[in-house]
């Protein structure tokens, strides 16, 4: 078992080296390289989608996103759940009481325990992962204020929309991860 753990501390310690190399570094993400390979490297992410189950609905973003925008020659808006980036030195549920707050308005009771899923890498070039969290809320796990935002000019011109369960099956998604959150309330939840 020691040499094992020898070899893999060296393993970690020569890819922690060989990605030192830095192949683009712009605001808000950098592009980094090991030997051929490239991968993105952004803030990790958490993806909510809260189920107002004592009202019936659900929350979800709709929000005017450049890349959609640029693949569709589009000017709609793309429907996805309420997600952000952690912070540096914030924690994950930290990052979704923040997040929760300052797109939605919603503040969680402090004793709110939260069921956090992750990390999932977003994809095989990218070294940033998601969590995903499934809120069920009654009314007095929360109260809800005006959103502030983040103020960003993207936030300004996006809003969180009341969704009923019945409409579920009705909404196009536009992301994997929406489609995975709204998946999984309806397996939890039994909504047909």
């Amino acid at each position: 078992m020691e040499k094992f753990t020898k070899a893999k501390k060296t393993e970690t310690q020569e890819i922690k080296q060989e990605i030192k190399d830095i192949a683009y570094k712009g605001n808000n993400i950098q592009v980094r390289t090991q030997g051929d390979c490239e991968f993105v490297l952004d803030r990790d992410v958490v993806i909510i989608l809260p189920y107002m189950k004592t009202e019936g609905y659900i929350l979800l973003r709709s929000e005017i996103l450049p890349p959609y925008q640029w693949r569709y020659k589009t000017t709609n808006k793309f429907l996805t759940s309420i997600s952000g980036g952690i912070e540096p030195g914030e924690t994950v549920d930290a990052a979704i009481r923040r997040e929760l707050y300052e797109e939605s308005g919603i503040v969680l009771n402090q004793f709110y325990q939260l069921s956090v899923e992750g990390p999932f890498f977003q994809t095989k070039s990218s070294a940033s992962v998601y969590y995903t969290c499934l809120l069920e809320l009654n009314f007095n796990d929360y109260k809800q204020v005006m959103p502030p935002g983040d103020g960003s000019q993207a936030e300004k011109l996006a809003r969180t929309i009341k969704l009923s369960l019945g409409d579920v099956d009705e909404i196009i998604c536009n992301d994997m991860m929406t489609k995975y959150m709204l998946t999984k309330l309806k397996m939890e939840y039994n909504i047909k």
